[in-house]
């Protein structure tokens, strides 16, 4: 005589497993575009350059992939009218000028830089609980 089985709940719980890949993308994707937007506000208030214009901060730029697993943010030397902001965020050596004197360049501003790593702890922490919500509402 054969002996059989019923498991109670597998059918959600495959539904569930089929609904977590696209929940969980969303979900990183909404939270990378969040902490990308953190930092970046971060950058715009926490810098040495002392500006009149607004036009240092109007040059910050992101994107997030469609996947959400890679975000990039950068100083763009075409978004705002501040050609001059890559080079207050990178530095750069000095010049001579026509007489031939030497100007040393400003240092390096990495303002971009530091916003990232000050936020990283808070990034990773804010990027699991999104990870975990959408698990969670997938039913898992």
């Amino acid at each position: 005589m054969p002996i059989a089985f019923k498991i109670e709940g597998l059918d959600a719980y495959i539904a569930a497993l089929a609904k977590a890949p696209e929940a969980v993308n969303k979900a990183v994707r909404v939270q990378m575009k969040a902490e990308l937007d953190a930092i970046d506000r971060e950058a715009r208030s926490n810098h040495n350059y002392t500006t009149r214009s607004g036009a240092l901060e109007k040059s910050i730029d992101s994107e997030v992939s469609n996947d959400g697993l890679t975000a990039s943010i950068w100083v763009s030397k075409t978004k705002s009218n501040a050609p001059y902001a890559w080079r207050i965020h990178e530095g750069f050596v000095g010049k001579y000028d026509i007489l031939g004197r030497y100007f040393k360049g400003p240092q390096p501003d990495q303002f971009l830089y530091k916003a990232a790593e000050k936020r990283k702890q808070e990034l990773m922490d804010n990027m699991q609980a999104a990870v975990h919500r959408a698990l969670t509402e997938a039913g898992l």
